[in-house]
């Protein structure tokens, strides 16, 4: 891949700037980043579009916006347009990933290595509505197809609307964008770690130790808007089981805790010594896309 920035040092930079200053710019990244999440989840219940302020369902044919991949009423070669707009692969599933887990965390992503061909650097698909989008990144890709009119670097995307395929794979040879080169050479040499956040999906599962993942989960308020259910089987010894009993359903109504952060507090305040297996099962999560 032809990429100027290989003729950087990202290590020699980085220690000319420090690690204080490098934490510093983490945290106020971090602090972006939930901002523009809260931004971008607040505007698709709203109809707005959070980048450009415009409606979902308007269109600027001088102004390509990410919005329009949501758009229920657009068309393909105004679709192509977007796509070939420079955007680049990392801004543009960045994008679609918030979008996705707006609506519900990590089950509309699948993002997991499972199934995918060993040639594939990357594979993930993506659902919101009635829309959804697989990504595909090949070995060959990433290195172009020599004597041909694509022999640069490019990622293919496909995408249906209600189950209808849209865009196939091989209709586009989408060339990756300043920042997606810049992000590759730096995570190339080491200087970067990809920690997914807003955009992580059912491959959290396998990155989060298994009580960092039960943290992170809260109740819902129905089952409606449920992501994941867990089924908690506890061992209460006989001499505090009503007692248990009762403190859990007075917790159940007083919290959104899930049954694994009530025994945990039960065990630690009262020390009952509770014994529990919780399992963590995703509710209707996306179905990955290969390209073949």
């Amino acid at each position: 891949m032809d990429n100027q920035y290989k003729n950087i040092n990202f290590k020699e930079l980085c220690n000319e700037l420090g690690p204080e200053f490098i934490q510093k710019m983490n945290e106020v990244q971090t602090k972006e980043d939930e901002q523009d999440f809260n931004s971008i989840r607040d505007g698709l219940k709203k109809g707005i579009c959070y980048i450009c302020g415009k409606p979902l369902d308007y269109v600027d044919e001088n102004n390509p916006c990410f919005h329009w991949l949501i758009n229920p009423v657009i068309k393909k070669k105004q679709l192509k347009k977007m796509l070939y707009s420079g955007k680049g692969l990392f801004r543009l599933y960045g994008y679609l990933a918030w979008v996705a887990n707006s609506d519900k965390p990590f089950t509309n992503i699948d993002d997991t290595s499972e199934g995918n061909d060993c040639n594939k650097i990357f594979e993930s698909t993506i659902r919101y509505k009635e829309f959804e989008w697989t990504f595909s990144l090949a070995k060959t890709d990433f290195e172009g197809h020599p004597g041909t009119n694509t022999d640069y670097s490019h990622f293919h995307i496909q995408m249906k609307k209600n189950g209808n395929v849209i865009i196939k794979f091989n209709d586009y040879h989408i060339p990756f964008s300043d920042n997606d080169k810049l992000m590759i050479e730096m995570m190339n040499q080491d200087v970067m770690i990809h920690i997914p956040s807003y955009e992580a999906g059912l491959s959290i599962f396998s990155e989060l130790e298994y009580d960092e993942v039960l943290q992170l989960m809260t109740r819902a308020d129905s089952e409606n808007s449920a992501a994941f259910r867990t089924q908690t089987s506890i061992a209460i010894p006989e001499y505090c089981k009503k007692d248990v009993l009762i403190k859990i359903q007075e917790i159940q109504q007083k919290t959104n805790w899930t049954a694994p952060m009530i025994i945990e507090y039960l065990n630690k305040e009262f020390n009952y010594g509770i014994m529990y297996k919780t399992q963590i099962i995703p509710i209707n999560p996306i179905n990955k896309s290969h390209r073949k």
